[in-house]
């Protein structure tokens, strides 16, 4: 047990007889051992200890062995960064996306209307943003207020 709560599937070893079982959905195991044996409590999620068997322990009609919590405590972690290893080195992407600024992406979501986009009139579609944004003249904000950044900086 841990705790109030049964514990399935330690693994029960009697170290001087090199025998072992398993607990049960009950925590139950059944496993020879005679006084001075030593039997070791195994288990991933629990600490691992050992148990000699005594008289003491004998005289019990039922044993109750509470397994210790397993603590893993770190003294130090140490992050090492790999610069070498990106999104373009794993494969995931063919080539490093180039970032753009704020503006740069309302530019290219804006568009500008060419008068390629009326075929897009036969497929039964057409765009309006590039249309709206030529009548508003927000593109040409939007790429005058870019090309101000370049000669300003």
């Amino acid at each position: 047990m841990n705790k109030d709560s049964i514990i399935q599937d330690v693994t029960v070893i009697n170290k001087n007889l090199g025998k072992f079982s398993r607990t049960n959905s009950n925590g139950i195991f059944n496993a020879r051992a005679t006084i001075e044996d030593t039997l070791l409590f195994s288990h991933l999620s629990f600490s691992t200890f050992s148990k000699k068997i005594t008289y003491k322990l004998l005289e019990q009609d039922t044993l109750r062995i509470q397994v210790p919590d397993m603590s893993n405590r770190l003294k130090e972690i140490q992050v090492n960064a790999y610069s070498n290893i990106n999104e373009v080195s794993l494969g995931i992407i063919d080539e490093k996306p180039i970032r753009l600024s704020k503006n740069q992406r309302r530019l290219k979501t804006a568009g500008d209307f060419k008068p390629i986009h009326l075929l897009a009139l036969l497929g039964g579609t057409l765009p309006l943003d590039p249309i709206i944004n030529k009548i508003s003249g927000r593109t040409k904000k939007l790429l005058n207020f870019i090309i101000g950044l370049k000669f300003s900086s």
